[in-house]
């Protein structure tokens, strides 16, 4: 992929741009030296090799039988892990099946490797649409707007146990530039490493898990009448957020909190925009979109990121 000089200026200041470390926040298991413990105490695995200190590692209760964790750094990397409690789908092929047509993965392959936690699958692949981290470029009027997202990379390990199924899933933004330029490594290797730990630990602790979340999902834009309009929304980062992937995070964070006020399910962004503080000379970002209520949302890609504290 060819980048203009520009962008290339943009995305490394975004790499260099200093920024409080936000690990830990939104964070309801625990993490010790490599080892990621799930909040429910009822599995845990190693941790991958991120880049400090804009690391970070949240955990989301979809759904009673569905919990969520992901990890990730502003070399738009992204792991998931999904546990998803049996009978939700008939067998553990429709539940595969089920879970490969929401991602669309492009020249997929796939194989069935032999691990020692069960029967599991392995595809991997490339999403021409996927956005993991945020990219800055210069817009018309010579303001940083976020740029278009360049596709990914991904890897996914889908595991059977026996008590539950499990997806281990990386991903790597950008069309894997970040992967050319600073050598983040295999997805497979990175995978591997990360199941190596896997294990699960016995009963679940239900109480521990953090409450459920509000699901709002970001649409590209309305769907005929199956969505009607509740009204304009708007979304702010302070200054002091940090790097560009978490100046969008908040502003989204504020545009789902206005979403939910309205008992909306969906969300369409008609602009954005980066702006500097006159105050501080920091910059932020600001969104404006309109709440939605829709009849059928699709289900959440499993990145993306629901929660913020």
């Amino acid at each position: 992929m060819k980048i203009g000089t520009a962008r290339w200026l943009v995305l490394i200041l975004v790499l260099l741009f200093s920024s409080d470390a936000i690990a830990g926040k939104s964070r309801a298991g625990s993490v010790r030296g490599d080892v990621y413990t799930a909040p429910d105490k009822s599995f845990q695995f190693n941790v991958p090799k991120l880049v400090e200190p804009d690391t970070f590692v949240r955990d989301v209760r979809e759904s009673d039988d569905s919990f969520k964790i992901v990890m990730g750094d502003d070399l738009c990397r992204r792991l998931f892990v999904i546990r998803h409690e049996l009978g939700r789908y008939a067998d553990f092929d429709a539940y595969q099946q089920a879970r490969l047509a929401l991602m669309q993965i492009v020249d997929a392959e796939s194989r069935e490797p032999e691990l020692a936690q069960g029967r599991a699958i392995y595809v991997s692949g490339s999403m021409p649409h996927v956005s993991v981290c945020i990219a800055m470029t210069f817009g018309g009027g010579g303001q940083l707007v976020p740029a278009e997202s360049g596709g990914g990379d991904v890897g996914v390990i889908f595991l059977e146990t026996g008590s539950a199924w499990y997806e281990f899933g990386y991903v790597i933004g950008q069309e894997g530039v970040f992967a050319e330029m600073y050598g983040l490594g295999n997805i497979e290797a990175e995978l591997e490493s990360v199941i190596a730990g896997f294990r699960e630990l016995g009963p679940r602790q239900v109480e521990k898990l953090p409450e459920m979340v509000s699901l709002v999902r970001f649409v590209e834009g309305e769907v005929g009448a199956q969505c009607r309009a509740l009204g304009p929304i708007k979304g702010k980062s302070t200054s002091f957020s940090g790097t560009v992937d978490a100046h969008m995070n908040k502003a989204q964070a504020k545009l789902r909190e206005e979403a939910i006020l309205l008992g909306a399910n969906a969300i369409v962004i008609r602009k954005s925009k980066m702006k500097s503080s006159m105050l501080t000379g920091y910059p932020y970002m600001t969104l404006v979109g309109d709440a939605l209520v829709c009849d059928d949302v699709s289900d959440y890609m499993p990145w993306e990121i629901h929660a913020e504290s």
